[in-house]
């Protein structure tokens, strides 16, 4: 349960706040969420949202909040080495809250750029006051200040820019990575690292331990790490751990059955909104996230949220007006309603899932967007209700180890254990014998995962084929985490006709 009275008030409840509702500002949004995360394991987006619903908090405060409590998981290893050297007790001595509020205060400090560290040490302190807990503003005080007197310089964040392993050292902690064009024609881009000199080391020596280094200083299991190491390199387990680290690339999906894509950034441009033409005709990608709230094209159903390399899926597998097309994981429904956008609406697409509010999640989403080939049905978990019938195109985008998407989804790397994925592949590769069962004769497969590792993704595919002679592999795509998109893998199998 979440402390009654860091609650919004609600019409006719007894769990109203100490303090006024406009008072709940992005800082205490993220707090919330973070209590939420720590107490129930719930994903921050998810308490975010029930959050802005309760709050309606404005789009000002939903971007900061949203920023804040992403980050503040994402960097929790990191930040919890900020803080353990500046405080007297024992972690087990603090308070979970009040811990969670100093995380939430060293990221401000730290990794918030164009934000006053005087400003977010006053803010943070202001917030145990705000939610009823103002014993605690001495020592969040003194934490908070004590952090910056024994890691950042005298003056200021000290910013450096490096260009990867060999340039790393105990006293770097990195915070970002960009791409840099080299200026000519089909050119080759570089990479090159932001990152802060700390007064002292946080995370080891990584010409030692690299692995540990990183660890620490990215804030991943060690495992992970070393996992990405043994498969990439080294070079590439440092840029995977900075891109995750940050918030993603949002891209816009056009309804072309609604509208098209040049009226859509014409909007966008109308509101100061920076944005592109995708490779995907139906794509646009946005230079920074914007909140849906009020946002018309996606009130009238012209767009929906889909990442890039989510959107191959449908290119990929081709569905034609028509067809009959079966969505074995559907929810949360965006490559459902994408395969029925490509097959202007005509022809049926089965959108099947094992969780009731989710298939709900899909029903609404086909609404939304005026799709009314889409039928959404419950599947229990183990099948055995499933359709008889054969498709002409059959999409299995299976539950997996997200791998992929671990910047999108920042609890996942908390949740996540070695043995999940021999459970994983043992699931997925039942979902595709289903898959390939009810495939019709010269139909297509498309297996698609949002995950990196080779076991869910190419591996599994071959394995299946063995068993299946009939069965051919089309073509298969790897998309690298921040190339430009989400990561993750779709292969495109065929039955011979």
């Amino acid at each position: 349960m979440r402390d009654p009275r860091w609650r919004p008030a609600r019409s006719g409840s007894d769990d109203s706040p100490t303090r006024p509702p406009e008072l709940w500002t992005g800082r205490r949004l993220a707090l919330n969420a973070l209590v939420e995360f720590e107490r129930n394991r719930t994903f921050v987006a998810d308490a975010l949202e029930e959050l802005f619903d309760e709050t309606g908090a404005s789009g000002q405060e939903r971007g900061f909040a949203t920023e804040l409590a992403n980050g503040c998981v994402r960097r929790m290893i990191t930040l919890d080495l900020l803080i353990e050297p500046c405080v007297s007790r024992p972690r087990e001595n603090i308070e979970d809250g009040l811990w969670i509020l100093l995380r939430l205060g060293v990221y401000q400090l730290l990794f918030m750029r164009g934000l006053a560290p005087h400003a977010a040490v006053h803010e943070t302190v202001e917030l145990a006051n705000i939610i009823g807990m103002p014993r605690w503003q001495g020592m969040v005080n003194a934490v908070l200040r004590q952090v910056q007197r024994t890691f950042i310089p005298e003056g200021g964040l000290d910013e450096r820019q490096i260009a990867g392993v060999e340039n790393l050292t105990p006293d770097l902690l990195v915070t970002g990575f960009r791409e840099v064009s080299s200026g000519a024609e089909g050119g080759e881009s570089r990479i090159v690292y932001d990152a802060l000199r700390l007064r002292e080391p946080l995370g080891g020596d990584p010409r030692r331990d690299l692995v540990a280094y990183l660890a620490r200083t990215l804030s991943y299991p060690e495992w992970l790490v070393g996992r990405w190491r043994t498969a990439h390199g080294e070079e590439e387990a440092l840029r995977l751990g900075a891109w995750f680290n940050t918030p993603g690339i949002m891209s816009l999906r056009v309804n072309l059955l609604r509208t098209d894509r040049e009226t859509v950034l014409q909007e966008l441009a109308s509101r100061a909104i920076a944005a592109r033409a995708g490779d995907l005709p139906e794509s646009i990608v946005l230079e920074s996230s914007i909140p849906l709230a009020g946002f018309g094209p996606f009130q009238r159903g012209e767009v929906t949220v889909q990442d890039v390399s989510a959107m191959g899926a449908a290119r990929l597998l081709d569905p034609q007006p028509g067809e009959r097309v079966w969505d074995v994981c559907a929810a949360p429904g965006g490559k459902t309603t994408h395969l029925a956008e490509r097959m202007r609406n005509e022809g049926s697409v089965l959108a099947t899932d094992i969780n009731p509010p989710r298939v709900w999640q899909v029903s609404s989403a086909a609404e939304r967007l005026g799709l009314t080939n889409v039928a959404s049905r419950l599947m229990s978990p183990e099948s055995y209700d499933a359709p008889t019938e054969q498709f002409d195109a059959i999409l299995l985008d299976v539950p997996c180890s997200n791998t992929g998407v671990l910047g999108k989804r920042p609890e996942v790397r908390w949740r996540l254990s070695p043995s999940e994925f021999s459970e994983l592949t043992v699931l997925q590769r039942r979902l595709l014998d289903l898959g390939i069962s009810r495939l019709r004769p010269g139909g297509r497969l498309l297996y698609s995962t949002c995950s990196i590792e080779p076991e869910e993704d190419g591996l599994l595919i071959r394995n299946a084929l063995g068993a299946h002679p009939d069965l051919s592999l089309r073509t298969e795509q790897f998309h690298r985490p921040g190339r430009p998109g989400d990561g993750g893998y779709q292969a495109l199998i065929v039955r011979a006709g």
